[in-house]
């Protein structure tokens, strides 16, 4: 079994990413993890990569997210993506997709803070990623919860 977690940064992705490491430990799995970095400074403005007073360099914004993978998760193997440009519809949730499937998921643990608001319960990129995929998938929305820590070694 491979564990994906797609990654973007947020309190409630943060909170999936742990607990799908405690999960491949517990499981001794495999773990993988996701993030998709379009090259749109307002897009990383938004998703508070950057800060106002920096200038857009996906380098260091992949950078960032390795290190926050690593310090989460650390016996995830970590798959950043750079887009060319901006992220086209879909175009997102079609390359965590990808990664997914490259690399023979057969679980999808993601972070939604919005579960149960809408129609359609899972209204994230992570659950479109997981709605195309062979896989069961495990959706975290509270951040606080308390696990004990996970030893890697």
């Amino acid at each position: 079994m491979t564990i994906f977690v797609p990654y973007d940064g947020t309190t409630v992705s943060s909170a999936a990413l742990e607990r799908a490491q405690s999960l491949a430990y517990s499981l001794d799995e495999a773990l993988v993890v996701s993030t998709v970095v379009p090259r749109d400074r307002e897009n990383a403005l938004d998703h508070q990569w950057i800060t106002a007073d920096e200038t857009f360099d996906a380098k260091a914004i992949v950078s960032r997210f390795e290190a926050r993978v690593a310090s989460l998760a650390p016996t995830a193997e970590f798959h950043p993506i750079v887009l060319a440009g901006r992220a086209q519809s879909g175009s997102i949730a079609r390359r965590l997709r990808d990664v997914a499937r490259e690399n023979g998921a057969t679980l999808v643990v993601v972070g939604s803070d919005n579960i149960g608001r809408f129609v359609r319960p899972v209204n994230t990129v992570g659950g479109r990623v997981a709605a195309r995929l062979d896989t069961d998938l495990y959706v975290v929305q509270e951040t606080e919860a308390e696990y004990p820590p996970i030893a890697t070694g």
